[in-house]
């Protein structure tokens, strides 16, 4: 049980979800409550919730997202009957991230406020929660300290020596310094520490959304040329992984541009082939925001 969860999280950090979750499913397939929950004294956490939690971690790359939200659900409620607060606050923070891979903002707010009112004691996923909660602030405009919050968690994690996730939570910050501030020179200083970070740790898991990110400064920067590539080599590197929900992400920005500029056919063409994978699998931030820009392209 154990080796097929360890190799499913270093293949998920690898950038293979599908190897991620063959290993992840035998794992939870093996898991014996009976004989595996006392084992979280030992390691810190259920073993359960942590393949539930990157079995949603793997499916919120590759899809379907309906799958993913229920991998996440299903570990939360696991974590909350088995009365381990380490567990619960773990699950939790990581229920949030997987919410934001899903673009799911409500749920964000709703995991990451439960999270810090359960991560007393555990700087880790305080911090974590803190990152979360100040990216949903953020990002819906709620209050002018949500940089300041998400700042502080990252330093707080930094300080720790979390190394894996490091890419994904500059991604935030960098989406926010975008969002707020368009051109802004510090978004693709955030980005590209993040690249660097990624490919010095062989860690591409989330080089797909780097890539795409810094397409969107560079188009508010007015660089569409450069822009309309990096989306097309967000693309192709999430295709090559197989991680179908970022190339869907990084084909509607591509599309974005391509309507902009009046190439309406190339923008269908980019989507819809992507799309039609996801037409059973439950809705997602990403799916609604390809099948409206395809309603636009009719």
């Amino acid at each position: 049980m154990l080796s097929h969860q360890r190799l499913g999280l270093s293949n998920f950090y690898h950038g293979k979800p599908a190897e991620a979750l063959e290993h992840l499913q035998e794992s939870i397939a093996l898991y014996d409550p009976t004989r595996h929950r006392p084992l979280a004294v030992v390691y810190g956490q259920d073993m359960g919730v942590v393949s539930r939690i990157y079995t949603g971690l793997a499916l919120a790359t590759a899809g379907p997202p309906g799958e993913a939200r229920d991998q996440i659900r299903s570990a939360v409620a696991d974590a909350r009957a088995g009365g381990h607060p380490h567990t619960l606050a773990f699950a939790l923070c990581f229920a949030g991230l997987v919410s934001q891979m899903l673009q799911d903002r409500d749920a964000v707010g709703a995991y990451s406020e439960e999270a810090l009112a359960e991560a007393r004691g555990f700087p880790l996923w305080r911090s974590f929660g803190k990152v979360l909660r100040g990216w949903v602030r953020a990002v819906s405009d709620e209050a002018s300290d949500a940089v300041n919050e998400l700042q502080a968690g990252l330093a707080e994690l930094s300080a720790i020596g979390t190394v894996v996730g490091l890419p994904f939570f500059l991604s935030l910050l960098a989406e926010v310094q975008w969002r707020r501030g368009g051109a802004d020179e510090r978004a693709l200083e955030t980005l590209a520490t993040a690249l660097t970070f990624s490919r010095a740790h062989d860690s591409p898991y989330w080089e797909a959304e780097l890539l795409r990110l810094e397409g969107e400064v560079r188009r508010a920067r007015g660089e569409e040329e450069l822009a309309l590539a990096l989306f097309q080599r967000a693309v192709a590197t999430s295709q090559k992984q197989g991680a179908h929900m970022l190339a869907l992400r990084a084909a509607t920005s591509a599309g974005r541009l391509l309507v902009t500029d009046g190439q309406i056919d190339a923008a269908r063409s980019s989507i819809e082939p992507l799309l039609a994978p996801f037409a059973g699998g439950g809705a997602s931030g990403d799916v609604d925001a390809a099948r409206a820009l395809l309603g636009i392209c009719a």
